[in-house]
């Protein structure tokens, strides 16, 4: 694999992993509409349930954006999204 370093890291009671971070934040902006794919390394996507327009919350969008090491991206909001489609997806930088 090329990797010449194995990293560990001790994680305090205040601190949670990427993976687990990214599910928080995925349930927490998924609408009843939307449904949760992942976490593969620290991405969290999110899904259309079924066909129909997507609507974002473009305040708390920005509002989780603007937290250090956290990236939500989402589909344009108001457009039509297919059964299934990615809508969103959240990541974490560790």
């Amino acid at each position: 694999m090329g990797k010449n370093h194995i990293n560990i890291i001790e994680l305090s009671d205040e601190k949670i992993h990427e993976n687990e971070a990214a599910i928080r934040i995925g349930k927490a902006a998924a609408g009843k509409g939307v449904y949760l794919l992942g976490p593969v390394k620290e991405k969290t996507q999110l899904k259309a349930k079924h066909k129909g327009i997507i609507k974002i919350n473009l305040e708390g969008l920005n509002a989780i954006n603007n937290v250090d090491k956290v990236t939500f991206a989402t589909r344009h909001n108001n457009i039509l999204v297919e059964k299934d489609e990615v809508i969103g997806a959240t990541r974490i930088i560790p």
